[in-house]
């Protein structure tokens, strides 16, 4: 069992009661998963006005090579088009497919869309090892908005 986290609102804000719920940790290991920063390989195009390539401190204590989190954060000041939505899909079957390498599931399959200027759905499938039904959870990110003074154009 895991303390349990739940996904409110347009922010990523995590709720918090005043008692500790638990839960099996499925959707709480992808929370975490989705939304910790991983450290942008060398060589990715930091977002206008980064300088940090990010991470996860505890990836420094690892032994093996395995970094944790994903890359959705590079994602902050891009365009809103079709290619993003892809890579968002990309970047968030990246940062789950541990649950894969650990058995947890069997299959992972993630969706994006834009469905209002400046939001990013993802709904996240996780199909269990003996299992015929999945698990589906739906999370809303935030694009930043990019603020263009009237100078600079």
């Amino acid at each position: 069992m895991d303390i349990k986290m739940v996904w409110t609102g347009l922010n990523g804000a995590l709720e918090c009661n005043k008692d500790i719920e638990t839960d099996e940790g499925l959707e709480t290991a992808v929370i975490t998963s989705l939304f910790t920063d991983k450290r942008a390989p060398k060589g990715v195009e930091l977002p206008a006005g980064e300088v940090r390539r990010r991470g996860w401190w505890g990836d420094s204590l690892l032994s093996y090579s395995d970094e944790y989190g994903s890359l959705l954060w590079l994602l902050c000041r891009e365009k809103e088009t079709r290619n993003v939505v892809l890579r968002a899909e990309e970047y968030a079957k990246s940062a789950l497919q541990w649950l894969i390498q650990d058995g947890v599931a069997k299959q992972i399959d993630v969706y994006g869309e834009i469905p209002s200027p400046g939001v990013l759905h993802l709904l996240v499938q996780i199909w269990r090892p003996g299992r015929n039904d999945s698990m589906s959870f739906k999370y809303a990110y935030n694009w930043q908005k990019q603020e263009v003074k009237p100078d600079a154009i």
